[in-house]
């Protein structure tokens, strides 16, 4: 068997289902179903990463130094705890429902 290779979301709208199912698989980004085996963390933040420098031009400067910012945070929240209840991971959820909201942003902006 291959070992999972993420995709990277080319665009503003895969950038956007790409935080959304981070939202849902926080804080262990493990997959359940049995397809993606090797799914860490770090394969979804590689992806999360190289899609925000995919995408940079259409974020703006701002908004692409922002997102980084809060992808690192996002990330520190969820390797620390233990329970998925934790303080710690709500936080990061929400940064990410935040990090969905400056996406909007950039795609409405382009009208």
């Amino acid at each position: 068997m291959e070992s999972y290779k993420p995709y990277v979301p080319q665009d503003l709208d895969e950038l956007t289902d790409l935080i959304g199912s981070m939202v849902l698989g926080s804080p262990n980004f493990v997959d359940t179903s049995g397809y993606f085996p090797d799914r860490t963390i770090e394969s979804e933040y590689f992806a999360l990463s190289e899609a925000l420098k995919v995408v940079r031009a259409d974020l703006g400067e701002e908004r692409y130094t922002k997102l980084v910012a809060m992808m690192d945070r996002t990330k520190a929240f969820f390797t620390s705890p233990v329970d998925e209840d934790s303080d710690e991971v709500w936080v990061g959820r929400n940064l990410l429902l935040e990090m969905l909201e400056l996406v909007d942003e950039a795609i409405r902006s382009q009208g």
